[in-house]
């Protein structure tokens, strides 16, 4: 096994790892240098160019508490990649000085791309097959199942739930995360990819995914529909699909994007247990339905791409009926579609 020193720089309080780069991604390197953070009670920064992008599993990595993407700009000050806030160095770490950067909010140049934030609860048995959620959401937005998966990128193994299942079981009960590649959705060049996470409790196996794909157009209200039914199907706990625009080839830069805005939205049976599915239809209003029937029904909402007047935007419209459905459960976690 490497000693090697997995930072490039590190105090007592954080570790560093360096990345001249024009794409980040979750390498093996970042890997083990976040797990030597976490082992030794570090913060983690990871430090860029300005014009550097980062995928979306190392985007993922980077939202967790304690960690930071850093651009280091050409005339000496840093700023937080996520923020915005200009940064300096106190302490043996990164603060922020409670100022916005102005290259983080310079107009990024990118593609629209849809965004969907899942998850499913599998009982905990030998049947369970984990991933199969997953590849409906790839099958339903790129009409192809994953192409591979891996714990780093780029992905080492061909898409297997087999293989998949063995290996989250010998980590169990260990959270863990893979990384899932797979096809363009049509008129795009780019490779979809998603994370997705194996969590144990005590009610099950929970099975959440983040996905992405590029889309020249938004998606169509049909199409919305299909995939929320599609969800229903698959026993989602929860599903939402959103639009956001900014990024290329699926990689965020160290920009302003703005906000992935929901474009439709499912709520499973579990979700509208405390509010009850006739009560959540009346506070979804006239552009939700309920599909299903007795305790299996879920709430399914569309959301208009345009400004309608009289109707709240889709992001509050959506941020709000979430805090109505899950608030007093205390289990929204997972139902921001921009949380990072």
């Amino acid at each position: 096994m490497s000693t090697e020193v997995p930072f490039d720089f590190s105090t007592g309080q954080m570790g560093v790892v360096h990345q001249d780069k024009s794409v980040l991604h979750l390498s093996h390197w970042i890997t083990r240098a976040y797990r030597a953070a976490v082992t030794s009670s570090r913060d983690f920064a990871v430090l860029s160019p300005p014009d550097a992008a980062i995928t979306l599993p190392l985007d993922e990595l980077l939202s967790r508490p304690g960690c930071q993407w850093v651009v280091a700009t050409a005339d000496g000050s840093f700023f937080d990649a996520t923020t915005g806030q200009l940064l300096q160095w106190t302490n043996g770490g990164f603060e922020s000085i409670g100022e916005p950067a102005n290259e983080f909010l310079a107009a990024p140049a990118g593609q629209g791309h849809i965004r969907v934030q899942a998850d499913t609860l599998h009982p905990a048995s030998a049947n369970t097959r984990v991933g199969r959620f997953c590849e409906r959401i790839f099958t339903e937005l790129t009409g192809a199942a994953p192409a591979g998966w891996g714990l780093v990128e780029p992905a080492s193994e061909l898409w297997d739930t087999a293989e998949l299942n063995a290996y989250f079981r010998n980590r169990a009960p260990m959270p863990t995360t893979a990384v899932v590649i797979g096809a363009p959705r049509p008129g795009s060049g780019a490779p979809s990819i998603a994370t997705l996470s194996m969590e144990r409790s005590s009610r099950g196996v929970h099975e959440i995914v983040t996905f992405l794909a590029e889309t020249p157009e938004p998606v169509s209200e049909g199409e919305l529909e299909g995939f929320a039914r599609a969800m229903h199907d698959a026993r989602a706990r929860h599903a939402v699909l959103g639009h956001g625009l900014g990024h290329t080839n699926l990689n965020r830069p160290a920009r302003f994007t703005g906000a992935t805005v929901p474009a439709c939205a499912l709520f499973g049976p579990e979700t509208l247990e405390t509010a009850g599915p006739r009560n959540a239809l009346q506070l979804a209003g006239d552009t939700a339905q309920l599909v299903g029937a007795g305790p299996l029904t879920s709430l399914l909402i569309t959301y208009s791409t345009e400004p309608t007047a009289g109707r709240p935007h889709p992001l509050a419209a959506y941020d709000e009926l979430v805090a109505a459905l899950t608030g007093a459960s205390g289990e929204s976690d997972g139902h921001n579609l921009n949380d990072r």
